[in-house]
């Protein structure tokens, strides 16, 4: 028998959810990309390096664009910035 739950959650907190779990991505792809240009990582959508590089970068472009659109850019703002944002209500 599975077991179901419902759970309800205003804007604010699901917008919260959404600007975190981007921002984790972001810094992930932010260490890839460093760690491709070092011939350190593996290859994330392409085997060639140049291309795999662009396609990163691509891909974060359009991350900082969805973070901005929640109020947070991470080029000029920390996770820890945004969160002590949130938790004063601002």
């Amino acid at each position: 028998m599975s077991k179901r739950l419902t759970v309800e959650l205003d804007y604010e907190t699901t917008d919260r959810i959404v600007v975190l779990d981007l921002r984790d991505m972001y810094d992930d792809f932010c260490n890839d990309l460093e760690q491709r240009k070092n011939d350190l990582g593996c290859a994330i959508f392409e085997m060639d390096k140049d291309q795999d590089i662009k396609f990163i970068k691509k891909h974060l472009k359009a991350m900082r664009m969805i973070l901005r659109f929640y109020g947070h850019d991470p080029k000029t703002e920390s996770i820890q910035e945004y969160d002590s944002r949130y938790n004063r209500g601002s």
